[in-house]
């Protein structure tokens, strides 16, 4: 049986990569390697960090400006 912990992963990071094709006009393919090669993209399971109750929107305008989440 999956754990619902990932399941919830899954759709936040599969919303956040529909936001980076919209904001930077790019294909699917390339923000799933944008997402991937971004800081947040380690950050966001580290339940320390809180990033699973921003918005996908505002996680994705934070991988667009490189911002890293400090603890």
């Amino acid at each position: 049986m999956r754990d619902p912990k990932y399941a919830d992963d899954t759709s936040l990071i599969r919303l956040i990569i529909n936001e980076l094709v919209k904001i930077h006009e790019i294909s699917y393919d390339d923000a799933i390697d944008l997402f991937y090669t971004s800081s947040l993209s380690n950050q966001i399971a580290d339940e320390k960090t809180g990033l699973f109750t921003y918005a996908a929107g505002d996680l994705a305008r934070m991988i667009k400006f490189n911002k890293k989440i400090e603890l």
